[in-house]
């Protein structure tokens, strides 16, 4: 079998869903004929880590411009695809590399697989815009809702993280083929990690994650008035906005105790883990946190605020699950219960905290992906959805350069069946931006309300 991975972001993209499609692409090297798709400073096919990595040319961000690909990279990111051959192709993002291979899986009838790793009736939080704006009801209403509401009818099956996850796709209307694949982590290193003493005058607390009003640092700032001065708590993350980033750090600055480093590479962050005691999250909204799993791995209690994330990992055996309208006093109690555990209790808790996610290694997350994918290559027939679909798409997308032309090549391809329409659309003239508007079209769809300049100048933002 041949599997073909998308991501959205650069290979030093610390955000979890281009972690996940670099991840379990390695992961399913050793099942499959991989490759990786993800966004480079050239286009480039190498061989590397067992698998191909494809990069392409002109999605990154740039002084806090949209990225864009021209027509030659579209051209190459087509010929790659006409060259491999994939019997699988699957994202984890859906704009940018994704919607352009999505398109090449519709018109070869290529089985397309999407893993979603925002809650799309509650993409506000995602985005820390409110719910309640004009800008979000925009967004979502208007443009966001309609176009991915039939990205997901594109696909031919959906992966959700958790049941969570998959009613929140339900709820949304998306009625296609489901399954449940949680995210996993490379577990032997941070099953490794050194244990904590409890008999250490310092009680080190971290959160691992973007600094942002959805992960709710600010709520984790008031709780440390609680705690005497051998209590430091560390935060680990990108700042997604630079105004915020202003506030947060002139908030932060009044606590001696709270240091914030900024995002590390993901290599990194077992070392932070090792020097912690506790892993404590407010979060307002997590699909499923791949930092809360990596700190289960490492064996560290986790005390949080119920979200998505905390509700499904997190119970007295592992740690402390608090309802989201408790007061930072309250959280601060929980956290030293924790805390003041005999050295046997405390080593007990981390145990059963790795044992939680014992069976979330990339190679048991990758088999149980394999097994999903024979099931549709297996299947012959239809197996994507109709062009139509794509027409309506890229209608609704914000006018580029080449739309109508784009259209018009459509209406060709469904008349003329028997040609191969990628074929068609690689030998379209190279002039044309057409594919370049597609990408900047889409970058717009999804963040253009949302004054976004400052938060994508970040290429490397935590999740």
């Amino acid at each position: 079998m041949k599997v073909v991975y998308l991501a959205a972001g650069t290979e030093e993209t610390l955000g979890g869903e281009t972690r996940v499609a670099m991840e379990i692409s390695q992961a399913m090297s050793e099942y499959a004929e991989t490759a990786l798709v993800f966004t480079g400073t050239e286009n480039r096919i190498y061989k590397e880590d067992g698998m191909l990595k494809v990069t392409l040319q002109g999605g990154d961000y740039e002084s806090g411009e949209l990225g864009v690909f021209t027509p030659n990279t579209v051209q190459f990111f087509f010929d790659f695809l006409d060259s491999f051959k994939p019997d699988i192709v699957h994202s984890h993002s859906g704009w940018l590399a994704p919607f352009i291979g999505q398109i090449w899986a519709v018109n070869n009838n290529i089985p397309y697989f999407y893993t979603s790793h925002y809650l799309p009736t509650k993409i506000a939080s995602f985005f820390d815009v409110s719910a309640d704006s004009f800008v979000y009801k925009m967004m979502n209403e208007m443009i966001f809702k309609q176009y991915f509401q039939d990205y997901l009818k594109n696909c031919t099956a959906v992966i959700a993280l958790n049941q969570v996850a998959s009613n929140e796709l339900r709820n949304y209307g998306y009625t296609g083929n489901m399954h449940i694949v949680p995210n996993g982590r490379f577990l032997e290193r941070l099953n490794s990690l050194e244990l904590q003493s409890q008999k250490k005058k310092e009680r080190n607390l971290i959160f691992v994650g973007s600094i942002s009003k959805r992960k709710n640092q600010e709520y984790l700032l008031k709780v440390m008035k609680y705690f005497p001065k051998n209590f430091r708590l560390t935060l680990i993350g990108r700042f997604l906005f630079e105004d915020y980033e202003k506030s947060f750090r002139k908030m932060a600055s009044k606590y001696r105790n709270v240091e914030i480093i900024d995002g590390v590479s993901p290599d990194k962050i077992p070392g932070y883990l090792e020097k912690s005691h506790i892993f404590v999250s407010a979060s307002i909204a997590e699909v499923q946190a791949l930092s809360v799993i990596e700190a289960l791995a490492a064996g560290k209690p986790i005390v949080g605020l119920s979200n998505e994330t905390i509700d499904e990992l997190v119970d007295s055996s592992v740690g402390i699950w608090i309802d989201r309208k408790a007061s930072p006093k309250e959280f601060a109690k929980s956290v030293r219960k924790i805390a003041d555990l005999s050295q046997n209790d405390y080593t007990d808790i981390c145990k059963r905290a790795r044992h939680k996610v014992d069976n979330w290694d990339w190679s048991d997350i990758a088999k149980r992906t394999y097994d999903i994918y024979a099931q549709y290559v297996s299947v012959k027939g239809k197996r994507v959805s109709n062009r139509r679909v794509v027409r309506d798409m890229i209608n609704r997308l914000p006018y580029f350069p080449g739309q109508s032309y784009l259209l018009k090549k459509f209406d060709e391809y469904k008349r003329e069946n028997n040609k191969n329409p990628i074929g068609m659309i690689n030998k379209v003239p190279k002039k044309t931006l057409m594919f370049a508007g597609i990408t900047v079209g889409l970058a717009a769809l999804i963040f253009g309300s949302l004054k976004v300049s400052g938060m994508i100048k970040k290429k490397r933002v935590s999740k």
